[in-house]
Order: C-alpha cells, then structure tokens, then sequence
C-alpha cells in the first residue's frame, strides 16, 4: 500500500482554535511531524483464487503437548491452506503457505494421516477415508501424490517401475 497524509489533525487543531482561541497550544501541535496512515485495501472473495478444494479434517499440533485431535474446516485457495473452526466461520484459525511447506506421508504411519510442516509448527493431518487421503494429498502436493500412487501400482505388480 501507498502512505497518505492524516489532514484530519490539522482540521481538527483549526476548529479548537477558533474554539478556544489557543494559539499558542495548536502551533506546539501543528510542529509536531506528520502523521501518515497507510492505505489499505481489503482483498474480497473475487480477487482471491478460486477454492481449488475443502472440506473437514482433523488436526493435531505437533507442537501442542494435549495432543488432541480438533475437527477444522479446510479450504485450499492456492497457495494457501485456510482452517476454520467450522464451515460458518468468518475468522481464521490459521494460515498455512503451502509455497513455503512440506508435505510429509509415510505408509507406516497411522491410517489416512499426513503431515505439513511449516517454518513455525507441523500439523499431523487425519482423513476419513483413503479415498479422501489420496484427494487431498493431490490438491496439497500433486508430485506427491504421484508418486504415492506409483510406488502403490508398483508394489502391486510386484516390479519395479522404470527410471
């Protein structure tokens, strides 16, 4: 954004001096650097990317010492994960830049779960079903995906693909 000058103070030290007649407190003002405010623009749900997929998944912190699982509403605006309480919320539980994250899945872990690793915290992620695991590991990280799904066919056929 771009700074612009606050007139608003100069305005309102003219009216107090015609008020009150204080010259001498209105000049100490008026000496005083200028304010400057910035000018924001509010970003709406047409300048943002289109919702490349959402729905409900259940979060763990791995952060967080409880360590229980919280069901969040989750929607993928690309580059960027948003977790909301529920669908109705208006408010942000966070933020995750998918550009700046990792991607981590392990077969050897428990069932339907992932996890995204930022610079600050990691998320362990559940799904309900695989079906859904594999949906948003496809949204998340497409590379990934593929190559889950190639190591999948690969061991089903029991040979090793080409390099």
């Amino acid at each position: 954004g771009t700074l612009k000058r606050d007139t608003t103070l100069t305005g309102a030290l003219k009216k107090d001096i015609t008020r009150t007649g204080s010259l001498k407190r209105a000049s100490r003002a008026l000496q005083s650097p200028p304010m400057y405010v910035p000018e924001v623009h509010e970003r709406t749900g047409a300048l943002l990317n289109p919702v490349a997929y959402k729905g409900f998944l259940s979060l763990k912190v791995k952060d967080d010492d409880i360590g229980t699982w919280q069901k969040r509403y989750v929607v993928v605006r690309k580059p960027y994960v948003i977790i909301y309480e529920n669908e109705r919320d208006a408010v942000a539980w966070g933020i995750i830049n998918l550009s700046t994250s990792k991607i981590h899945y392990a077969d050897r872990t428990a069932a339907c779960t992932f996890s995204v690793c930022t610079k600050y915290t990691s998320f362990v992620i559940q799904t309900a079903k695989d079906k859904e695991l594999s949906e948003w590991l496809y949204v998340l990280d497409p590379m990934l995906a593929g190559s889950i799904k190639a190591h999948h066919i690969a061991a089903n056929k029991k040979t090793v693909p080409p390099l």
